[in-house]
């Protein structure tokens, strides 16, 4: 999940040219569903679309959790972030953050955040700043681009978390070592 400021421009592209940049490859409509694109994002099958919403647009990046859990396993004996077998997926997920300029990003690793009520009910945190907010929801890999980065303040517990750099933000796991998805 992806939310794009209404306010840059890669938000007023059409969903096809928002996947591209994504690093969707194979892109296709399907024709069961209008607004539904699928192809191969970062090795996994995946589903696209759009969401509107008053101050973001909202990119769907969507696959199995079975296919996640299989990228992520198994589960290294180090808490090595370099041991990490998921790294690819985490790698492909701060890049699209990257290229579409979003102001935050989530892949969301439990079913029941992965609705939109539970992100309407985040807007808030995204479009207010409140990034502590976010970190301390559980979302497996958090995306927050510079301004959100700049903008909280230092919470211990939160700050052992595993973390990554990113071009245009940081990158925040749930947690730390060999739970870091959790």
């Amino acid at each position: 999940m992806f939310f794009l400021s209404r306010e840059k421009p890669p938000t007023r592209e059409p969903l096809a040219r928002l996947v591209a940049l994504a690093g969707v490859q194979n892109p296709r409509m399907d024709s069961r569903v209008e607004g539904l694109l699928t192809g191969t994002w970062a090795g996994l099958a995946c589903e696209c679309s759009v969401a509107e919403r008053e101050d973001y647009r909202l990119l769907w990046i969507s696959f199995g959790q079975g296919l996640f859990r299989d990228r992520i396993s198994p589960r290294p004996d180090d808490e090595l972030l370099e041991s990490e077998p998921g790294l690819q997926l985490v790698h492909a997920f701060r890049d699209t953050c990257d290229a579409l300029a979003a102001d935050t990003g989530m892949l969301l690793t439990h079913n029941w955040q992965a609705t939109d009520e539970w992100l309407a009910e985040q807007e808030w945190a995204v479009a207010g700043l409140f990034s502590l907010h976010l970190r301390s929801l559980g979302i497996g890999l958090l995306y927050l681009n510079s301004e959100r980065v700049q903008a909280q303040s230092s919470q211990p517990r939160l700050d052992a978390h595993d973390q990554l750099p990113a071009q245009r933000g940081r990158l925040y796991f749930s947690g730390r070592g060999r739970d870091r998805w959790l």
